[in-house]
């Protein structure tokens, strides 16, 4: 599994750092192992909209591959809380996700706030702009089987079963994801080729 290019900035100039806590877990691809290392605010990151802060001077986040997965530059808008894994190509330019687990070649920019999600790429990639993704109970999962862009759109489970979304092409705000009823059946909303714009 390659991982994602970092970027050259001095310390000074960077939100968190990189702790000794660490994750490792299995690689499918390769057999090996990937280790993840726990991150840090060293200064306080805010949300670039309001100016809110997201994350405060010592608070420790969730686990990344490396420097390349999460925007490390000072006056970024970019966070991972303590229970969310980063690894691949991932790359978080702004936005905040938590209680996730995000593999392989994502983009994430827009301000977008993912919660509650499994995201990984089987091929192509995956472009989040702008949306929030909401699955209260960890129950969404989206996946690509080519190019899939979510620009502008919200996602909301708030149920017990999952919310599948998978397949390539573009979500835009003329599609609504929402589930919230639960039943003895297991259910799979997937999105369709005809579906898609």
């Amino acid at each position: 599994m390659t991982e994602i290019a970092e970027k050259d900035i001095s310390k000074e100039e960077e939100n968190y750092e990189l702790t000794d806590n660490k994750v490792v877990l299995p690689d499918k691809d390769s057999g090996k192992f990937i280790e993840l290392r726990q991150i840090k605010a060293i200064k306080d990151i805010r949300e670039d909209i309001f100016g809110e802060v997201i994350a405060r001077e010592g608070t420790l986040g969730g686990f990344i591959q490396s420097k390349g997965n999460l925007n490390s530059e000072s006056g970024a808008s970019a966070w991972i809380e303590r229970d969310v894994l980063v690894y691949g190509n991932t790359r978080i330019i702004n936005g905040i996700v938590r209680r996730s687990v995000l593999n392989g070649n994502i983009t994430i920019d827009g301000s977008s706030l993912i919660v509650g999600a499994n995201v990984e790429v089987n091929e192509g990639s995956i472009y989040i702009k702008g949306s929030t993704i909401h699955g209260e109970n960890g129950n969404i999962k989206i996946v690509s089987t080519g190019s899939l862009t979510i620009e502008d759109v919200r996602i909301t489970n708030s149920g017990d079963e999952a919310l599948k979304i998978i397949g390539k092409g573009n979500i835009n705000p003329r599609h609504h994801f929402e589930k919230a009823k639960t039943s003895e059946k297991s259910s799979v909303n997937e999105l369709k080729e005809s579906e898609r714009t």
